[in-house]
């Protein structure tokens, strides 16, 4: 038993017993379990789930607005409210023990041969030609006591800064995936502190489905997860592996480069993200990958951090032998 795959015990599984149990039924339509999804509060039956074969237990909500799919232990997990490595132990000794190594293989398993159901969008780089690279205020901006950068970073991360239309009197951060490629540009607004007119980003790229500064780390075993694209160019200074999410939610794109990259996640979101919003995103990957939280004082980010500071609260990171 100590060495059951998630394979092994889908088979045992009764299916509908398991359900039933929970208060749920449904109709049998070509070997799929038509329920009410549990995902979105539904009133009629759009959940269908496999019973028998290679894919028994995976289900799949087949309206358009909420199209939450995966596992039968996911499913379990959201309807007894646990989490995914308790809801495997319910179903098996051998996973009283299972280790998050053998949880994130079984992730990455399942990855394997699956058809991607959304295909990143990339951006021609000759967008980038209508910039300037930073200089007289853009560069006064950026290295000064707003964002502490340094020349070399500016220059690693092809930071632009605009005069004009669309993007006027901003700094542009061009966002790349792992492999270069331009999906997104990110700016911000030198002076101005509305929130309506200081963020500006791209309409209709796929920045959800990057880490940004994924494609500038050597190492991502370890990773520091933070909100903002600046926080990521400033922690990276201190050689820290910081990525970001550009939000406070991580996207089903982005948690499968977390998991299939790393082993280690700091969560260290803005400090005025409220705790609830913390906890959701340590749910979501702590399943899978070791997860710690670094919590920031007041409303503080990482970028407006002192030196000092970032010594404090990223201690781990320094001091280390490389």
């Amino acid at each position: 038993m100590s060495n059951q795959t998630y394979s092994d015990i889908i088979k045992a599984v009764d299916i509908r017993k398991e359900l039933k149990s929970r208060g749920i039924e449904g109709n049998v339509s070509n070997d799929n379990l038509m329920i009410k999804c549990p995902f979105h509060g539904d009133r009629n039956p759009s959940m269908g789930i496999k019973l028998t074969g290679d894919k028994k237990g995976l289900f799949r909500c087949m309206t358009w607005r909420c199209s939450e799919k995966g596992n039968f232990i996911k499913l379990i997990a959201e309807l007894d409210g646990i989490s995914y490595k308790k809801a495997l132990r319910l179903f098996g000794k051998g996973f009283k023990k299972i280790s998050l190594k053998k949880i994130k293989e079984q992730f990455i398993t399942g990855l394997k041969g699956r058809k991607s159901n959304g295909k990143i969008k990339f951006i021609k780089k000759k967008i980038l030609e209508e910039f300037k690279a930073p200089y007289g205020k853009y560069l006064k901006y950026l290295t000064g006591s707003k964002r502490k950068l340094t020349k070399d970073s500016i220059k690693k991360f092809n930071i632009l800064c605009s005069d004009s239309g669309f993007w006027q009197q901003r700094v542009i951060i061009p966002i790349y995936n792992n492999d270069e490629r331009l999906v997104s540009l990110a700016a911000r607004h030198i002076s101005t502190d509305d929130k309506r007119k200081k963020v500006r980003k791209l309409k209709g790229s796929d920045r959800s489905k990057i880490l940004y500064g994924m494609h500038t780390l050597k190492s991502k075993k370890r990773l520091v997860i933070v909100e903002g694209e600046f926080d990521v160019i400033y922690l990276q200074q201190f050689n820290i592996p910081a990525v970001s999410l550009g939000t406070t939610t991580v996207s089903s794109y982005q948690k499968k480069e977390i998991i299939k990259n790393c082993d280690k996640v700091y969560i260290s979101l803005d400090g005025d993200v409220d705790k609830q919003g913390i906890a959701k995103l340590k749910k979501q990957l702590d399943e899978y990958v070791s997860v710690e939280v670094i919590k920031l004082p007041g409303k503080q980010d990482p970028n407006s951090l002192t030196k000092k500071q970032v010594r404090k609260y990223y201690k781990t990171f320094f001091g280390r032998k490389k």
